[in-house]
This record gives structure tokens, C-alpha cells and sequence, in this order.
């Protein structure tokens, strides 16, 4: 039915995708379909590692060690101080976006990455927590 339009979260854990929905609840692919979405939504085309993603969007937290990276939030969005961002994060993007361990990237990329920077990360495979935790391969700033 055209007229009816759902909105998936999509899961990577070991190869295997699974979708989440509010309104179709859960469901898990096979292997064979599972290599054939991910060839369809992360396609990936500036890397030559093939077992690699890649995620475009604004730092909306950051530890010493992890960035969480929210895809669809607005730079207006998270123009205020740590604590109106949480704030905005918990109402509006609870459960979105990457978490993006940090540890396979060198101090002077980890210092350059401050929230409100908007960022591609060229991650491996997610775990299924949401939001999605994945480790950050390469990360480089977008200009704007």
C-alpha cells in the first residue's frame, strides 16, 4: 500500500541486519539478504576496505575515548551548552544516531573533535544497542 510509509532503524551485528519499526515491530534478514541491503545502504565508494560504513552527521557528546554522532539533528539543534543538548537528545533523539569508539584514532584527530563539528565516520561493523556502537576506522571534518 503506497499510502503507508514506515520508518526503519537498521541494525548491523555480524553481518546479519536487522530492522526495527514502531509500527512493524522487529525482524531479522538472512545472510543472503542481509549482503544484499548493505550493498544497497552503505554503499561506500572513497574506501578500499570492504567491510567498512560510512555515517555523516553532527557530535552532539564526546568522552575522552567515544563521539556520538546524530545523523539527522540540525546544527541549529545543538547550538546551547552540553546540558540543553542532553536535554534535546533525550526528548527528540533518544536511542538515534552512532556511539564511535574512538580508540584506533591518534590524540591529535581525537583533540579536533568537539561538538557541533560535522563529521564522516568510516566505521566497522555496529552492535545493536541504540544508539548504534561501532569503532571509528577513519574520521575526517566536513566543511560547511
Amino acid at each position: 500500500m503506497p499510502e503507508r510509509l514506515f520508518e526503519y532503524e537498521v541494525y548491523l551485528k555480524d553481518g546479519i541486519i536487522s530492522l526495527q519499526s514502531e509500527e512493524e515491530g522487529y525482524g531479522t534478514l538472512s545472510k543472503a539478504q542481509s549482503e544484499k541491503l548493505k550493498k544497497l545502504l552503505f554503499k561506500n565508494e572513497d574506501t578500499q576496505a570492504p567491510e567498512s560504513y560510512v555515517a555523516e552527521g553532527y557530535i552532539v557528546k564526546k568522552t575522552e575515548d567515544k563521539i556520538r554522532v546524530i545523523t539527522e539533528i540540525k546544527k541549529e539543534e545543538i547550538m546551547g551548552n552540553q546540558e540543553q543538548i542532553d536535554s534535546l537528545l533525550k526528548e527528540k533523539y533518544e536511542g538515534k544516531g552512532y556511539v564511535f569508539n574512538l580508540n584506533k584514532m591518534d590524540e591529535r584527530i581525537k583533540s579536533s573533535l568537539n561538538v557541533g563539528k560535522k563529521v564522516m565516520v568510516e566505521y566497522d561493523e555496529a552492535n545493536l544497542p541504540a544508539p548504534l556502537n561501532a569503532n571509528a576506522l577513519k574520521v575526517r571534518t566536513v566543511q560547511e
